[in-house]
């Protein structure tokens, strides 16, 4: 199978729940305001869709990193995958065998830890 073109990955990232972007700079999401632009740049709405998001970059062996905040990380001046930012997840908590975000709740197991 022929490895799958990150900007065709736009739509189906869009429709996991998320708001995506293409060459996004990373200066607008540090607060040191260092950055060059992500290939492409997701902000997941729900706790739920991140885990899909995760699961569908996993499945597809593309290279991504997630940040929060923006502190403490020095980005490059050009990522060439995918940066996932929970920034617009910053309720989250853990609950139980969980994490819970407003009204969502992702089970841990489900969000196929980041490590």
């Amino acid at each position: 199978m022929a490895k799958r073109e990150l900007t065709d990955c736009f739509d189906i990232l869009y429709s996991l729940g998320a708001d995506v972007r293409l060459n996004e700079p990373l200066k607008w999401h540090t607060t040191i305001r260092v950055g060059g632009p992500a290939r492409v740049f997701v902000q997941p709405y729900s706790v739920e869709s991140l885990a899909e998001i995760v699961s569908f970059l996993k499945s597809e062996a593309i290279e991504f990193r997630i940040i929060g905040g923006g502190s403490n990380i020095i980005c490059p001046a050009r990522f060439e995958g995918v940066v996932v930012s929970t920034k617009n997840l910053n309720l989250m908590k853990s609950e139980g065998e969980g994490l819970r975000s407003g009204r969502d709740q992702c089970q841990y197991s489900n969000l196929a830890l980041f490590i």
